[in-house]
């Protein structure tokens, strides 16, 4: 069964939801694996996250959110047993 990737913008810092979709129950299921450098020089940063209903959600991060989002990312999948998937090369 696939879910549905929902992308949507809101005001909500990319670590906050994160944070909130967690609360919600769930996994990260894909992941960049560093933050990249846009031809514009800003910070990129890319997480996947899959609830427990099937439903895909992206977070993408620019600028300072990238950094962010990159080391609370890389905090969560060192301190707790969530299964990823192979991690993606954007």
């Amino acid at each position: 069964m696939y879910g549905v990737c929902m992308i949507y913008r809101t005001k909500m810092k990319p670590v906050e939801q994160l944070t909130l979709l967690r609360e919600k129950g769930g996994i990260i299921s894909n992941l960049s694996r560093e933050i990249k450098i846009l031809s514009n020089g800003l910070p990129y940063y890319f997480v996947e996250f899959t609830s427990t209903m099937g439903s895909q959600y992206g977070i993408e991060a620019y600028g300072e959110d990238a950094t962010e989002l990159y080391s609370e990312t890389m905090q969560i999948i060192g301190h707790e047993n969530e299964v990823l998937v192979p991690l993606i090369s954007h």
